[in-house]
């Protein structure tokens, strides 16, 4: 099972499914957390997923990035063989 972690539950709904559990935090790292550890046991892999609008000018609805690290209190490099699994199974992501 792979975990997740997003902000709202719109998102959530979007990427729920049978090999996916979503925790949708609301905006709270605190709560997200919380939930993560709640939902993490037998998880695989942990993404972190949103909707983002306007993040570029070059992207359009509907694309899919792989990020490269993750900012928030700090900055963490990503997975570098979980990020290519992910490209080598989302050929058209950016």
């Amino acid at each position: 099972m792979i975990l997740a972690a997003v902000g709202m539950l719109r998102e959530a709904r979007i990427v729920q499914g049978p090999f996916i559990t979503a925790v949708a935090g609301g905006g709270l790292p605190h709560l997200l957390l919380e939930r993560l550890g709640v939902a993490s046991e037998g998880a695989t892999g942990v993404l972190s997923i949103g909707l983002g609008g306007a993040l570029d000018p070059q992207l359009a609805v509907g694309d899919v990035v792989i990020a490269s690290e993750v900012i928030g209190e700090g900055r963490w490099p990503t997975d570098e063989a979980w990020s290519d699994r992910l490209s080598s199974a989302l050929p058209d992501a950016r």
